[in-house]
Protein backbone atom coordinates (compact mmCIF):
# COMPACT_ATOMS: atom_id res chain seq x y z
CA UNK A 1 0.00 0.00 0.00
CA UNK A 2 2.45 2.34 1.15
CA UNK A 3 4.65 1.35 -1.82
CA UNK A 4 2.53 2.04 -4.33
CA UNK A 5 1.66 5.33 -3.01
CA UNK A 6 5.16 6.27 -3.09
CA UNK A 7 5.52 4.84 -6.76
CA UNK A 8 2.37 6.18 -8.11
CA UNK A 9 3.83 10.04 -6.45
CA UNK A 10 7.55 9.63 -7.21
CA UNK A 11 7.60 12.86 -9.34
CA UNK A 12 5.69 14.75 -6.59
CA UNK A 13 7.98 13.62 -3.80
CA UNK A 14 11.06 14.46 -6.02
CA UNK A 15 9.40 17.51 -6.83
CA UNK A 16 8.86 18.47 -3.13
CA UNK A 17 12.91 17.44 -2.20
CA UNK A 18 14.08 19.27 -4.30
CA UNK A 19 12.40 22.46 -3.32
CA UNK A 20 13.08 21.62 0.41
CA UNK A 21 16.69 21.68 -0.32
CA UNK A 22 16.85 24.85 -2.46
CA UNK A 23 14.80 26.74 -0.19
CA UNK A 24 17.46 25.76 2.52
CA UNK A 25 20.07 26.87 0.16
CA UNK A 26 19.09 30.21 -0.59
CA UNK A 27 18.09 30.72 3.45
CA UNK A 28 21.62 29.92 4.30
CA UNK A 29 23.14 32.12 1.38
CA UNK A 30 20.87 35.76 2.72
CA UNK A 31 20.90 35.24 5.89
CA UNK A 32 21.94 38.21 7.60
CA UNK A 33 24.98 36.62 9.25
CA UNK A 34 26.58 40.15 9.58
CA UNK A 35 23.34 41.74 11.82
CA UNK A 36 23.11 39.03 13.63
CA UNK A 37 26.96 38.11 15.02
CA UNK A 38 26.73 42.17 15.46
CA UNK A 39 23.91 41.65 17.85
CA UNK A 40 25.62 38.77 19.82
CA UNK A 41 28.58 41.66 19.75
CA UNK A 42 26.52 44.17 21.53
CA UNK A 43 26.63 44.10 24.87
CA UNK A 44 30.62 43.04 25.08
CA UNK A 45 30.95 46.85 23.43
CA UNK A 46 32.04 45.30 20.43
CA UNK A 47 31.11 46.17 16.60
CA UNK A 48 31.40 43.69 13.37
CA UNK A 49 31.22 45.28 9.95
CA UNK A 50 32.25 43.23 6.93
CA UNK A 51 32.45 43.73 3.11
CA UNK A 52 30.59 40.99 1.57
CA UNK A 53 29.59 37.07 2.53
CA UNK A 54 28.60 34.19 0.80
CA UNK A 55 28.28 30.22 1.13
CA UNK A 56 31.32 28.54 1.79
CA UNK A 57 30.60 25.11 -0.02
CA UNK A 58 29.52 22.38 1.40
CA UNK A 59 28.44 23.72 4.35
CA UNK A 60 28.91 27.21 5.82
CA UNK A 61 29.39 30.88 5.10
CA UNK A 62 32.43 32.92 3.61
CA UNK A 63 32.62 36.53 4.75
CA UNK A 64 35.30 39.16 3.77
CA UNK A 65 36.77 41.93 4.94
CA UNK A 66 35.84 41.53 8.45
CA UNK A 67 36.67 44.27 10.85
CA UNK A 68 35.88 43.91 15.02
CA UNK A 69 36.03 47.19 16.59
CA UNK A 70 34.78 49.19 19.59
CA UNK A 71 31.53 50.98 19.22
CA UNK A 72 33.39 54.76 18.60
CA UNK A 73 35.49 53.19 16.39
CA UNK A 74 39.11 53.84 18.53
CA UNK A 75 40.39 50.56 18.78
CA UNK A 76 40.52 47.84 15.94
CA UNK A 77 39.90 44.43 17.77
CA UNK A 78 40.33 41.78 14.74
CA UNK A 79 40.88 42.14 11.11
CA UNK A 80 40.48 39.09 8.24
CA UNK A 81 40.43 39.56 4.48
CA UNK A 82 38.50 36.09 4.61
CA UNK A 83 36.72 34.38 7.40
CA UNK A 84 34.74 31.08 7.10
CA UNK A 85 32.40 29.48 9.57
CA UNK A 86 30.88 26.12 9.04
CA UNK A 87 29.23 23.69 11.85
CA UNK A 88 31.63 21.25 12.80
CA UNK A 89 29.56 18.36 12.30
CA UNK A 90 31.07 15.73 14.44
CA UNK A 91 30.27 17.09 17.22
CA UNK A 92 26.77 17.59 16.32
CA UNK A 93 27.06 13.96 16.35
CA UNK A 94 27.65 13.33 20.28
CA UNK A 95 25.42 15.78 21.67
CA UNK A 96 27.65 18.91 21.39
CA UNK A 97 26.95 21.56 19.05
CA UNK A 98 29.98 23.56 17.38
CA UNK A 99 31.59 25.75 14.88
CA UNK A 100 34.55 25.65 13.35
CA UNK A 101 36.13 29.24 12.42
CA UNK A 102 38.69 29.68 10.07
CA UNK A 103 40.66 33.06 9.36
CA UNK A 104 43.42 34.89 7.52
CA UNK A 105 43.62 37.24 10.64
CA UNK A 106 45.78 39.64 10.90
Amino acid sequence: MLRDFVHARARLLAYIAVGVLLFFAFLLATFPYGDTLSGVLAPTGLRLSMRDQGISFPFGIRMDGVMLDSPDGSRQVFQSERLRVRPALLSWLIGAPAVSISADAY
